[in-house]
């Protein structure tokens, strides 16, 4: 098995339990502080966007106006076009 696979494993099998408890934290806050999440998922969303941004302005400087996904970016790039896109969802 390769260390690949191992991590895939791996989120496979705790991904869904962590994402429980990220759920249950933010409906916990949401409804006792209601301001403090529209703040927070503001927050995200914002960072996220701009690490979105960062990634695409890396392929236009590559010359290419509209590109859908990341198969032209760099490593780092894409990586960055993929956590913007996890962030903007969970906020």
């Amino acid at each position: 098995m390769s260390r690949s696979d191992a991590l895939a494993n791996v989120a496979l099998m705790y991904g869904p339990i962590v994402f429980g408890f990220v759920l249950v934290t933010w409906i916990t806050i949401a409804s006792e502080t209601p301001v403090l999440f529209r703040v927070v998922a503001l927050g995200l969303c914002g960072i996220g966007f701009c690490l979105f941004l960062i990634a695409k302005i890396s392929v236009m400087k590559l010359g290419t106006r509209v590109s859908f996904g990341s198969p032209k970016m760099s490593t780092r790039h894409r990586r960055m076009y993929r956590a913007g896109y996890a962030l903007m969802i969970i906020g």
